[in-house]
């Protein structure tokens, strides 16, 4: 039979050894978010309680070359937002995005538009969200819009097909590179436009914003663009082809975009049908900047 004391060295010998094996199973247990010497594993999650806000802004210069009449057209549009999780569906965030504020802007020779939205901050939509950044079921943003005079009414749906970057899907360390493609449809009341994307990302670095560890992930940009519009008694007809470049940082342990940078240049053609039959060349620079508000 064991004495008192034995007992005693028996139960601290086992409580030690217990704790050993706890502290090895915690050093081992490594992060969801992975590690950036050996690979970052970054998936998109959303807080448990409240919503982020986000700010995003739109400059474009676009040139036409009319003849004996270059025209140049500039826009400006901001927008803030908010994102609420609504929770899991089958692995996808179902997110509840709220306009919180819009103001846009056209300046162009002769004229110039600033349509009232007023009536836009409050409205919603719902989106689901992959862990990977594909954006679905986003139809209820085309119903949000707003008045552009001459152009019909716009809608916000464009601005979220392609809002969150598409991460890799596997472990990435610094230099590694990963290929996306992206499809963007524009639907407005006078006319239609396609987008389609491929960006090349590179993780270039691990650097800190906002006191979060992100991502630094640079791409190049390049695509076409296709599109077809009505004003008045003409039909246009707009064909493109642009490239460009995006940096965006991404919070790996929150699995949160926090920022983002995009400059694209665009060449291209409008055609217009009437009252006679005329091709226009076209250029346009459009910078994009999105950050996560605190």
């Amino acid at each position: 039979m064991f004495s008192h004391h034995g007992m005693k060295s028996w139960s601290t010998l086992l409580a030690a050894l217990l704790s050993i094996a706890l502290i090895a199973g915690c050093a081992g247990r490594r992060a969801e978010w992975g590690d950036p010497r050996t690979g970052l594993v970054m998936t998109y999650r959303m807080p448990e309680s409240g919503a982020l806000r986000y700010q995003m802004s739109a400059d474009s210069t676009q040139k036409l070359e009319v003849p004996g009449q270059p025209v140049t057209v500039t826009g400006t549009k901001t927008t803030e937002f908010s994102v609420q999780p609504l929770g899991l569906e089958q692995s996808n965030h179902r997110l509840r995005i709220t306009m919180d504020a819009i103001d846009v802007s056209i300046d162009a020779p002769q004229y110039g538009i600033t349509p009232d939205t007023s009536d836009v901050p409050g409205k919603h939509f719902e989106m689901l969200l992959s862990p990977l950044g594909e954006e679905r079921e986003f139809s209820g943003a085309y119903a949000i819009q707003f008045d552009m005079g001459p152009d019909g009414k716009h809608n916000v749906g464009a601005d979220f097909q392609g809002f969150f970057p598409d991460l890799a899907g596997r472990p990435v360390r610094v230099g590694d590179t990963w290929t996306t493609t992206d499809t963007i449809t524009d639907k407005r009341e006078r006319g239609d436009a396609l987008i389609r994307l491929e960006s090349v990302n590179t993780l270039a670095a691990i650097e800190t914003v906002d006191g979060m560890p992100c991502a630094k992930v640079t791409a190049a940009l390049t695509g076409t663009i296709e599109g077809k519009s009505k004003v008045q008694n003409a039909e246009l007809v707009i064909r493109g082809e642009f490239e460009g470049v995006e940096t965006w940082y991404f919070a790996y342990r929150a699995g949160q975009l926090v920022k983002s940078e995009i400059e694209v240049h665009t060449t291209g053609t409008v055609a217009a049908s009437a009252p006679q039959q005329v091709t226009i060349p076209m250029t346009q620079d459009l910078k994009i900047s999105s950050r996560l508000l605190r």
